[in-house]
């Protein structure tokens, strides 16, 4: 087995055992992201979320190395918020989520499909200054973006975008169907929440409602 190859199988398991604990989007992608350093070198990682029938993406996860940006816990995909979703546009994230790969090695030259704007708005933010970014598949659809940063100007390669696209195929999977997992949780949340009594005080238990006349 190549080094590569076992590099990229440890990146695969560490992903799964995150999978074990309880979902925290801002320390799930700890362990995975050391691993994936051998792979690309790389100061953040972030996973976003297709929602909206691709019209919008939350934030699934992220991992930054270092001085780092605090998203609001509602941008986060475990939040169920569409009001604090992002456009799919912001950050010039949209040719990624278009199936496009993205390798953007400083600011001097951006490539054609990348927005001046998002990009300069994204590098104010962050700090970062190059970016790669993978379309992220699962079941033969586009579900999400796969992005690593770098402080560094001209840190990542082809190389680099290749390795991310191995990365992002073998997760993709992972990451639905933790999306669907907290989905259905908090839907028996809300179900319960609606069945408990002490949750709805202002509601008549249902033994002692008016008996309504059959027919």
């Amino acid at each position: 087995m190549g080094s590569g190859t076992a590099d990229l199988l440890a990146c695969v398991a560490a992903f799964a055992r995150a999978l074990e604990g309880a979902f925290d989007p801002q320390r799930f992608l700890q362990e995975f992201s050391a691993r994936a350093q051998a792979l690309v070198p790389h100061d953040g990682m972030f996973i976003a979320w297709l929602e909206d029938e691709g019209r919008t993406f939350s934030a699934f996860a992220r991992n930054v190395n270092g001085p780092d940006v605090t998203l609001d816990f509602h941008n986060y995909t475990i939040a169920f918020d569409p009001s604090e979703r992002f456009p799919r546009e912001t950050a010039a994230f949209g040719p990624i989520f278009d199936g496009q790969s993205q390798l953007v090695a400083d600011g001097a030259s951006l490539p054609g499909s990348v927005d001046p704007a998002g990009w300069s708005e994204w590098t104010q933010a962050t700090g970062f200054k190059a970016r790669l970014g993978v379309p992220l598949y699962s079941g033969g659809r586009i579900v999400g973006a796969f992005f690593l940063a770098s402080r560094t100007a001209g840190r990542f390669t082809d190389e680099h975008v290749a390795a991310a696209r191995q990365i992002a195929d073998l997760i993709g999977p992972f990451v639905e169907n933790v999306v669907l997992l907290q989905m259905e949780r908090r839907r028996r949340e809300r179900l319960q929440n609606d069945l408990d009594p002490a949750a709805h005080p202002w509601r008549e238990p249902s033994d002692r409602r008016r008996p309504r006349a059959p027919g």
